[in-house]
């Protein structure tokens, strides 16, 4: 089974989920450490996230595992439009 599959695992959670999301994106957002894949997805039940870093305006790698995962959720008639949303966090300017 995935390790990223956070649902129906003995002593997996939707904390645990969380925390492992919090965890990628504070080690993203830490400069001195980079991680080994710019993308990441974390599964719980029936939600699935893509998080993915974007440096240097380059999104080519993100862009590309979207369309990864909308092709394969299609060709298994697991997608539905009207609750797939999209979440945009552009840490790259300061905040007055």
């Amino acid at each position: 089974m995935d390790p990223l599959q956070f649902a129906y695992r003995h002593n997996r959670s939707t904390d645990d989920a969380i925390a492992h999301l919090l965890h990628t994106t504070l080690t993203h957002l830490d400069k001195g450490r980079a991680t080994s894949s710019s993308t990441i997805i974390v599964k719980f039940a029936d939600d699935t996230i893509l998080m993915g870093l974007i440096s240097d305006n380059d999104e080519r790698a993100y862009l590309e595992e979207i369309k990864h995962l909308e092709n394969w959720c299609q060709e298994n008639n697991l997608l539905n439009v009207s609750k797939t949303k999209e979440l945009i966090v552009d840490c790259s300017k300061k905040q007055e």
